[in-house]
């Protein structure tokens, strides 16, 4: 999973090395040296030099946090990949490099990706169906680059929740 803020979700104890090792450590998945390369692997997918290995998560930028907490969710190799809002924190000129990324990832890997976001503009970068909420219900299942059948989706000011009242 790839949660809103790296920054939260990385321990600043750990070293970047450490905190993509950990999930493997912790199931026991391959040998030290094994899990090294595996590290080492996941650093160059997610776009990040293996001189970032020994950083804590305070000495890197915003972008690059992320970045390894998408390497660390890929660690197992995992067939879907939940991403809580994953370019939230970042500028919007880091988004586009992120977003760039976990599609390239999806496409590579073959994930299946549950993509949580609530700006909209972020959603229809995503090339696939997507599926909105509002209110506890569901609706709008279109291809993201179809025009939008809810009134949420076609203005986005009416999903606040002054407009729904």
């Amino acid at each position: 999973m790839v949660f809103q803020d790296a920054g939260l979700s990385l321990s600043p104890r750990l070293s970047v090395h450490e905190a993509i090792r950990e999930p493997l450590r912790i199931h026991k998945a391959g040998s030290r040296a094994e899990q090294k390369a595996r590290v080492e692997y996941l650093l160059h997918t997610v776009g990040l030099g293996p001189e970032l290995a020994d950083r804590r998560p305070g000495q890197l930028s915003g972008g690059q946090r992320q970045r390894v907490a998408i390497a660390r969710a890929l660690a197992l190799e995992p067939d879907v990949l939940i991403c809580d809002e994953p370019v939230t924190a970042l500028d919007v000129s880091i988004q586009a490099g992120v977003l760039n990324l976990l599609s390239e990832l999806r496409d590579r890997l073959g994930l299946a990706c549950l993509f949580i976001a609530h700006d909209l503009a972020v959603v229809q970068r995503w090339p696939t169906a997507s599926r909105s909420w509002t209110a506890g219900g569901s609706w709008n299942r279109p291809p993201a680059r179809r025009s939008p059948q809810h009134r949420c989706t076609r203005t986005p000011e009416h999903c606040s929740p002054r407009h729904q009242r």
